[in-house]
């Protein structure tokens, strides 16, 4: 029951934060359930390091932001 809630937690808050609308709120929970207690690799594109996200180009927080959010669903992102 309480991974249930966290899960209905977590859902609501990515709707927040990408703007989710009902069905793809749905569509991600079934994911989120998959990923829970999984590594997951994360390759991160020259664009982002070069010169958009380290000064002033914002895609390095939110970057740092979304593999926090994945590590609080137990998702252990590489």
């Amino acid at each position: 029951m309480q991974h249930r809630i966290l899960l209905l937690e977590t859902a609501r808050k990515l709707a927040e934060r990408h703007h989710f609308d009902g069905p793809a709120l749905r569509e991600s929970i079934p994911y989120l359930r998959e990923f829970a207690g999984k590594k997951i690799v994360l390759k991160i594109g020259g664009s982002i390091l070069d010169g958009y996200g380290l000064d002033g180009g914002g895609q390095i927080p939110a970057l740092i932001g979304d593999v926090v959010f994945l590590k609080r669903l137990d998702i252990d992102v590489i």
